[in-house]
């Protein structure tokens, strides 16, 4: 037999209010029982205690009572009870209070009894308050989880639980709630009592949370500049190329990172927060959630150029000025020591050398002043030389300052110097300012496209509707066309379009060559301008070149515009094509439209020339003007 007991409220006995005269006193409960299940109290009037005996399993905690009184009302408390209504919690005796007519009081102190033993034997919660932390409990497969800090020690831990058992143990060692410490390195079992002697295990599997190794920067950009950094992440190096000429003294990058501390200088920072010099590389040391660092160089700089500004009388410039990046030129410039090596491979052609003296091993910022002719210099002497176009100095001097200068390691990443040479001891001076930047990976901007609207076309009533076609037009004064007007047409004239290094176009006693910027693999739709003579061009630009009939420009300017171009497999399939040359970059000019199919090439139309009738047809062309669309 089970007894639930518990502190009550009021008291026994008389209620000690006066009685109002001519209204009732009575204030008894007459009968009081159990709804459900349907049990009926045993009232003791003389001591005022109810008694309920239980026989089912029931939850005590959730009863609803019916009674009958003599008072005009019943209260627990200050809530008036309603028979057959109200609920509440039985599992302590409670006192119910009648009140009678006349004001005056009785309580009676109501105790149920639950003769049948609870089969309740369940872990309703679980923590671990020293972590904050609450386990996770699955009832269906009684197996209780958590996940606790990494520092945790598991070895020692006190757990704060609540049942509905009678007792909980741990290998037969009875558990107090926040009291008890075990081991929680590997599962534990958990072993929860009822109060019918059955009992239920609980497996306990705790875990510490395994600390985060991450450590990388996966972006890093300046907005003010609207530019983003390069990140090698094998190297662990990150360039940001930024426009020529920007101060990077003080500069505030943006940054992720996967781990939870980026510092530099041992000065932890923020994104968009800490403004940096980076006219140096700058370490940033980013530490991992498991405490391990890694370090990054980061490097913000130009973009790799070349100026030139010669004085008038200088032999190597000419008097000119020059520019170049890798924008419109190859450049070609490596480091090894201290010594550098330039070569720009674009309208101009030019190589320079300089070496510093043997005393050092690479390159230091400072002035360099009375340097020699390199390669003519001695060891203890630095060297230097600027030439190309073929022209360079017998003698030379020239001064050198390094302004800036970055290594990764023992790799120059970065320099930025001046130089100004003398050749044959004159007076008037070559100036040239050369910038290195490793991680300048500019790319070079393919043809214009869409083509614009104002360069030359042929009349439609000057080429043909269809087939594949040569036309050109030649200005009075042109060297190359002799101010006349061709048409060949495939259909009665052999067209040869040849795709190799430059698309070869051959047709009667003309060549013409189309050369493709080097950074395509293909020749593509648009606008080629400001053109040198292949094979003598700039390779980031393009080359062209028509020539025929012992007639050539030993110099050209011009353009050439792809209005389309096919490649099938890789072959060239089909090519619509207009230029404009002039020669010696004189005013006249020769201009021509070429149009070839592959489809149209093939066609059983084209006739097989003997080599002796191509000899006589090209003989013949060479005399004559033929108006377009006629032979």
């Amino acid at each position: 037999m089970a007894l639930v007991t518990a502190c009550g409220g009021g008291g026994g006995g008389n209620s000690t209010t006066p009685a109002s005269p001519n209204k009732s006193a009575a204030k008894t409960l007459a009968s009081f029982s159990i709804v459900t299940p349907n049990t009926q109290g045993i009232i003791n009037e003389a001591s005022k205690l109810i008694t309920i005996n239980i026989t089912e399993s029931v939850d005590v905690k959730k009863l609803v009572a019916k009674f009958s009184t003599t008072g005009v009302s019943v209260k627990i408390g200050e809530i008036t009870q309603v028979s057959g209504t109200t609920v509440n919690d039985f599992s302590r005796p409670v006192n119910y209070t009648v009140v009678a007519e006349d004001g005056s009081t009785e309580t009676y102190r109501v105790e149920v009894i639950v003769l049948v033993k609870s089969s309740n034997k369940a872990i309703t919660a679980f923590s671990f308050p020293d972590y904050q932390t609450s386990a996770v409990i699955d009832e269906s497969k009684k197996i209780i989880t958590a996940t606790l800090p990494a520092n945790a020690n598991l070895a020692s831990l006190k757990a704060r639980f609540e049942t509905n058992g009678v007792d909980v143990s741990v290998n037969g060692v009875k558990q107090v709630s926040d009291v008890s410490p075990i081991d929680f390195s590997g599962p534990v079992s958990y072993k929860v009592m009822a109060e019918d002697g059955t009992s239920q295990l609980y497996i306990v599997l705790i875990s510490r949370l395994v600390l985060s190794s991450a450590k990388e920067i996966s972006s890093f950009s300046i907005p003010s500049l609207g530019v983003s950094g390069t990140i090698d992440n094998d190297m662990s190096i990150i360039s940001v190329l930024v426009p020529a000429n920007t101060d990077v003294s003080q500069l505030t990058p943006r940054f992720v990172t996967t781990g939870v501390v980026v510092s530099v200088n041992n000065v932890p920072q923020q994104s968009e927060k800490n403004v940096q010099n980076f006219t140096k590389e700058l370490k940033y040391v980013v530490t991992a959630e498991d405490g391990s660092n890694r370090t990054y160089t980061v490097s913000v700089s130009g973009p790799s150029s070349i100026t030139l500004q010669s004085d008038a009388g200088d032999y190597i410039g000419a008097g000119r000025s020059y520019a170049y990046d890798k924008s419109n030129t190859l450049l070609s410039i490596s480091a090894n020591g201290a010594s550098l090596s330039v070569k720009v491979n674009g309208d101009e052609y030019w190589d320079a050398n300089l070496v510093l003296p043997n005393t050092f091993t690479k390159f230091i910022e400072g002035t360099y002043t009375g340097f020699v002719r390199y390669p003519f210099n001695s060891a203890s002497v630095g060297g230097f030389t600027w030439y190309g176009e073929g022209r360079g100095c017998n003698n030379s001097t020239t001064n050198v300052v390094i302004k800036n200068v970055r290594y990764i390691g023992n790799d120059l990443s970065y320099i930025d110097l001046k130089f100004d040479q003398y050749c044959e001891n004159g007076t008037s001076s070559l100036h040239g300012a050369i910038v290195y930047n490793k991680f300048d990976s500019t790319k070079i901007k393919g043809p214009v496209n869409p083509i614009p609207d104002n360069l030359w076309k042929p009349a439609q009533t000057k080429i043909p509707a269809t087939g594949n076609y040569v036309y050109l037009q030649s200005d009075v004064g042109d060297y190359i066309g002799g101010g006349r007007e061709y048409l060949y047409q495939g259909a009665t004239d052999r067209i040869q379009v040849l795709d190799g290094s430059s698309i070869r176009v051959v047709t009667g006693n003309w060549y013409g060559n189309f050369m493709r910027m080097n950074s395509l693999p293909q020749l593509t739709v648009g606008y080629y301008p400001d053109l040198r003579r292949y094979p003598f061009h700039n390779p980031v630009k393009g080359g062209l070149d028509w020539s025929g009939y012992g007639r050539g420009c030993n110099e050209l300017s011009g353009w050439f515009a792809v209005d389309n171009v096919k490649y099938v497999n890789g072959i060239l399939n089909e090519l619509e094509l207009r230029f404009e040359q002039h020669c010696e970059r004189g005013p006249a000019a020769l201009r021509g439209k070429i149009y070839w199919s592959a489809q149209n090439a093939s066609s059983p139309q084209i006739k097989a020339l003997t080599m002796r009738e191509e000899l006589e047809l090209a003989k013949t062309r060479a005399m004559l003007i033929r108006p377009a669309g006629k032979k």
